[in-house]
This record gives structure tokens, sequence and C-alpha cells, in this order.
């Protein structure tokens, strides 16, 4: 059985809620990555993706210096045990019409598991 844990990425890059789009889709060129968690305080409480950007404010000509990531994220984030199968993370993906799974230990979470990834698992690609 393949482990999430295995598979996951990490660390965790996020942002808080108030981080306007231009910054996240510089953090996100910067670390050649296509989402970050979105923070409020000491929780994560969603995830903004390239393509969000792209639909939601890009798309909209609405201004990304202006937009903020708490605006346009993805609420709630899912999460899935870092000690759980691959196959089980992405029945939850595709349930759940998600591209992306926060992965948790004990409740906290310690890396991201996108579904391409876990499809490249599970299909030895």
């Amino acid at each position: 059985m393949k482990i999430i844990r295995d598979y996951m990425t990490t660390p965790v890059k996020s942002v808080s809620s108030d981080t306007s789009l231009r910054e996240v889709s510089h953090l996100m060129a910067e670390n050649k990555i296509s989402s970050l968690l979105v923070k409020e305080g000491d929780d994560y409480v969603g995830i903004v993706t390239r393509t969000d950007i792209v639909d939601r404010v890009v798309a909209k000509d609405m201004d990304p210096r202006v937009v903020k990531a708490g605006d346009i994220c993805s609420k709630p984030i899912f999460t899935i045990d870092f000690m759980l199968s691959v196959e089980e993370a992405l029945g939850k993906m595709v349930e759940h019409k998600i591209k992306r799974i926060a992965v948790t230990q004990q409740g906290k979470v310690e890396g991201i598991l996108s579904i391409k990834t876990a499809e490249d698992a599970l299909f030895d690609r």
C-alpha cells in the first residue's frame, strides 16, 4: 500500500488571508508551485491556486494588487491523515472535485498532495 506521507509535498507554503494576489502570484512563481494555503491567525482556512487567480480575478478584470487571498480562496480546505493510502486520498479528491488535499499528522497540516502526484504514484508513472 502506498502511504500519503511518502508522496506529499512539504513544507507547507502559506499566506495570510490579507495577502494581495499580486504577492501570492510572486510567491508561487518564486517557489515554482501552483497553490498556497491561506491562513487566518494560526488556522488554515482555504487554498488559493493559480487557476483561482486567473478565473476569479484576471478574467474578471479585477486588480490583483487589491484583491486578497482570503477573498477568492476555496474554503474550507479538505484534509486527510498522512498514514492513509494514496488511493484513499485520490478517492476523496475525486469525490470533492478538488486537485489538492492538505495532509495532516495528529490534526496538524504537514503537507499537500496533488491529484497528479497521487495518480502518478498509483499508476507508477
